[in-house]
Formats: structure tokens, C-alpha cells, sequence
């Protein structure tokens, strides 16, 4: 059996327009590639996300606010 480690960390992201992103405070482009991801997932569904050869898997625990204008 092959070993591995999981990490959780619990992050909260807030999609932005793209001139106000700010991805070291969470603030994620609507337009980015992860904020395209996000749009539209409701709490309790997941996806994967990889990146430089690594998997990560989000799972969405709560949506605040869902409306993007």
C-alpha cells in the first residue's frame, strides 16, 4: 500500500473583478482559470485542481453571497 499525506486547510476565496484581485488576500480574479473553476459551485460539491503536477482537491464548505454582478 503506497503512503501519502493529506493536508486540510481551510481557505476562503472571494471572486473579484479583475482589476481588484488580490490572490494573497483570497481575493481571485472572476476571469483567472481557479475563479472560472469556482463560479457556480454550490456548498458540498468538490473538484480537483492541478497544478505543476500536483492534485489538489477543494471542496466547497459554504457560498456567501453567490450573485456575481
Amino acid at each position: 500500500m503506497y503512503g501519502y499525506t493529506v493536508n486540510r486547510i481551510n481557505l476562503e476565496y472571494k471572486l473579484m473583478p479583475p482589476g481588484e484581485a488580490d490572490e494573497h488576500n483570497g481575493n481571485i480574479s472572476a476571469l483567472s482559470l481557479f475563479g472560472l473553476a469556482l463560479m457556480g459551485l454550490q456548498e458540498g460539491e468538490s473538484f480537483t485542481w492541478q497544478l505543476s503536477g500536483r492534485k489538489k482537491y477543494y471542496a466547497v464548505v459554504a457560498v456567501r453571497n453567490n450573485a456575481f454582478v
